[in-house]
C-alpha cells in the first residue's frame, strides 16, 4: 500500500527488518531448553485489544528473561466462542509447547509473575494473570522505560519498536483469517485510511467532556491530517455509523459484510462471540496496510491496530487522533503513541488541528 510520504525502498528495507525480528521471534519461542512463562486468561471482560496489548506486553517480558510465552490450558476467553483452539482459532500457535498451568479463578493467590523483576531467572511456576501482568508492566515499561535485552530487538532502542514486532509475531493471522481478511480488503487502488468508531460500552467508559467519536468527528479529522486521501476502510460494530456514511458523498467508506448488532459483547452466545471476533480481527489485518489511521485512542483496539500495523509493516503508523490524547494504560503501551498534539516532521502521530 502506498504511502502518504517517504520512498518505497524505505518502506521496502522496514518492512523486511521487521520480518527478520518476526522471524527470529518464532525461533525463540521454539527454544524446548528455555523456561515457561504463561499468561492465564483469567477474567472474560478483557476485550480483544485489552487482551492482545496485554499477551504482547507479557511476551515481551518473557522474550527480557530468555523465556518462552505459553498460554494456559485453562484458558477463559471469552472470544474464543464456541472454537476449542482459543488463540489458535484465529492465529497461528505461539508456542510449540504447551503449559500445564492451570490456573483457576479462585486460585489468583498463586506465585505471580509480579513479584519477578526482569532481567532474572523465571521459576517453572512462573504465571501471569490480568492483574499481575499490569502491576509487573507498570513498574517494568511504565515507571522505569525499559527495553527488553534480546537478540532478536538488536539495535531496537526503541520500547514500542519492540512491542510492535512482538505484536506482528503473536498476531500472524492463521489460514482462514487470512482468507477472511483477504476477502474483505478493498481492491487494489490508491492509498486508504482506517477509521474506528466504537459506541456502545465506551459511551460509559469515555470521561466526561471526552470528543465526539461518531463518523462526523472521523471526517473532519481525516481531511485535516490527510487532505489527499478519501478512500476509508470503516471499524465498526454500529449500524448506525454505516448508515451515516452516506452522508459523506466526497468519501468512499468500505467495511466488511457483517451483521452488525452493537449489541454487548458479553451477551452474545458463544458462536456469534466468535464470529464478531473474526470480523474484528480481519478489520486488523486489512487495516494494518492504510497509510493513516483515524481514531480515539482511549480504544484499546485502537492502539492494537496502530501496534500490530507498525509491526506488519516496519512503519510506525500516521495518526489522526479525535481530539487531545486521553490514552489509557491498558497493557502498559498507551505511551507508544502518547505525542499527538503537534505534526512533527513525516509520519509521527497528530491531533486534529496539528
Amino acid at each position: 500500500m502506498p504511502r502518504l510520504s517517504g520512498t518505497a525502498m524505505n518502506d521496502n528495507n522496514a518492512s523486511a527488518a521487521m520480518a527478520s525480528r518476526v522471524a527470529c521471534l518464532a525461533g525463540a519461542q521454539a527454544n524446548a531448553s528455555a523456561p515457561l512463562l504463561t499468561f492465564v486468561d483469567d477474567e472474560r471482560g478483557c476485550g480483544l485489544g485489552c487482551r492482545f496489548l496485554r499477551l504482547t506486553a507479557a511476551f515481551v517480558a518473557a522474550l527480557d528473561a530468555r523465556a518462552v510465552l505459553a498460554l494456559s490450558p485453562a484458558s477463559n476467553w471469552y472470544y474464543a466462542g464456541d472454537c476449542a483452539e482459543n488463540h489458535a482459532c484465529y492465529f497461528e500457535p505461539i508456542t510449540p509447547r504447551e503449559s500445564a498451568v492451570a490456573l483457576s479463578l479462585g486460585a489468583r493467590k498463586h506465585a505471580h509473575a509480579d513479584q519477578w523483576e526482569a532481567p532474572g531467572p523465571v521459576g517453572g511456576g512462573a504465571v501471569f494473570t490480568r492483574a499481575s501482568l499490569d502491576r509487573f508492566w507498570a513498574a517494568y515499561r511504565v515507571r522505569r522505560g525499559r527495553a527488553a535485552d534480546h537478540a532478536c530487538f538488536a539495535g531496537v532502542a526503541d520500547p514500542c519498536e519492540q512491542s510492535a514486532a512482538a505484536a506482528a509475531y503473536l498476531l500472524r493471522p492463521n489460514a482462514a483469517l487470512r482468507a477472511r481478511a483477504a476477502a474483505a480488503a478493498p481492491p487494489p487502488g490508491p492509498p486508504f485510511l482506517a477509521a474506528h468508531v466504537r459506541h456502545g460500552d465506551t459511551a460509559r467508559e469515555r470521561a466526561p467532556g471526552a470528543p465526539e467519536v461518531g463518523l462526523a468527528a472521523v471526517v473532519d479529522a481525516a481531511a485535516r491530517r490527510f487532505p489527499t486521501v478519501r478512500d476509508v476502510w470503516l471499524m465498526t460494530e454500529d449500524p448506525a455509523v454505516v448508515r451515516d456514511a452516506a452522508a459523506f458523498p466526497n468519501f468512499t467508506f468500505r467495511y466488511t459484510d457483517f451483521n452488525r448488532t452493537n449489541k454487548a459483547e458479553h451477551g452474545l452466545s458463544p458462536g456469534d462471540a466468535r464470529r464478531l471476533a473474526a470480523n474484528s480481527l480481519a478489520n486488523l489485518v486489512v487495516a494494518s496496510e492504510a497509510a493513516g489511521f483515524v481514531g480515539a485512542d482511549d480504544s484499546t483496539w485502537f492502539r492494537l491496530a496502530l501496534l500490530f500495523a507498525w509491526g506488519a509493516t516496519g512503519r510506525k503508523p500516521s495518526v489522526a487522533l479525535l481530539g487531545p490524547s486521553r490514552f489509557w494504560t491498558k497493557g502498559g503501551l498507551g505511551s507508544c503513541f502518547r505525542l499527538p498534539d503537534a505534526c512533527p516532521p513525516g509520519d509521527g502521530p497528530c491531533a486534529p488541528g496539528g
